[in-house]
């Protein structure tokens, strides 16, 4: 229900009706992480790289003739692939995968394109900035749709989730260190185009701008919030748990910390799930703390 306002619609009806009956309660509304996550591929600017990829791949798909005669071309180059897949915005995962496509398939899509006379409609397959920005958007969407397949797994907690997302914003903090010193390792696609100095400036100021844009301070707020009297102090996670005692641990990838759990059987989950009270589950919490001069792996118990 959480994608009702808080003044109009479900949630406002909740709000007035624990008020009635009980003044004092205070709820706390969580917004999905999964729909505050993928917003911020809309910092990443590819609509340039999206329309010329769908007007290409429309051209092919929209006329069956079209169609059928690009999966003879694919059969008959041997291609390894069979089709070229659809995008569409319902389907939120399908736009990396149709990128990741259309970049394996670029040699036969230009082929198929010149022998139907088209391909003078699509300067962009020959532009080398528009092929390094198409480039760096596949690896990109390759990483969110690596992250929203996880965030979409069965038998996630809140802070499972929480996680997950902390550490994609680790990822970020990580491949933006290594663009800033022409590293392109992680980003195998983009690592065929040889940039120049404003590419390099460009794409680093890009990664930087996704990576301020997860919304990890929403989402951290709201746990924060919805702690109470249990607090929750730190939630276990590979890329910051300890960032504020050891910064170089928060983006050094070999550096591995690791957790044992407890339960507190007393804390209820109540974020976004409809649980009957005897259905309510129990929380994950993580306590303890370290001396300021630890570094290393470690295993924190209760």
């Amino acid at each position: 229900p959480n994608v009702a306002g808080k003044n109009f619609g479900h949630l406002k009806r909740i709000q007035d009706q624990v008020t009635e009956l009980k003044p004092d309660q205070t709820i706390i509304f969580q917004h999905c992480i999964i729909h505050q996550e993928v917003l911020c591929k809309c910092v990443l600017k590819i609509s340039h790289a999206v329309d010329t990829v769908t007007k290409a791949v429309n051209f092919i798909r929209a006329k069956s003739l079209n169609h059928r005669q690009f999966v003879s071309l694919l059969e008959e180059t041997e291609s390894g692939h069979a089709d070229l897949p659809y995008h569409t915005n319902v389907r939120w995962l399908s736009l990396g995968k149709v990128l990741k496509r259309v970049w394996d398939l670029k040699s036969e899509i230009a082929e198929f394109l010149q022998i139907k006379g088209k391909y003078v409609d699509f300067p962009q397959l020959q532009d080398k900035e528009w092929l390094a920005h198409f480039t760096l958007t596949v690896d990109i969407m390759a990483l969110m749709n690596e992250l929203n397949s996880k965030l979409q797994g069965k038998g996630l907690f809140a802070h499972q989730m929480y996680s997950l997302v902390k550490a994609f914003k680790g990822k970020l903090l990580l491949l933006t260190l290594q663009v800033e010193a022409n590293n392109l390792t992680h980003l195998p696609t983009l690592l065929v185009c040889s940039l120049s100095d404003d590419q390099w400036e460009k794409y680093t100021s890009l990664l930087r701008a996704l990576k301020v844009n997860v919304p990890l301070d929403r989402v951290q707020a709201g746990w924060e919030e919805t702690s109470g009297p249990y607090h929750v102090q730190r939630l276990a996670d590979h890329y910051g748990i300890f960032k504020d005692q050891f910064p170089m641990a928060y983006f050094v990838p070999w550096v591995t910390l690791s957790f044992s759990y407890d339960q507190d059987s007393s804390a209820q989950v109540h974020y976004g799930n409809h649980l009957m009270p005897k259905e309510m589950s129990i929380c994950w919490i993580v306590k303890g703390s370290v001396c300021a001069g630890w570094l290393g792996t470690s295993q924190v118990g209760l």
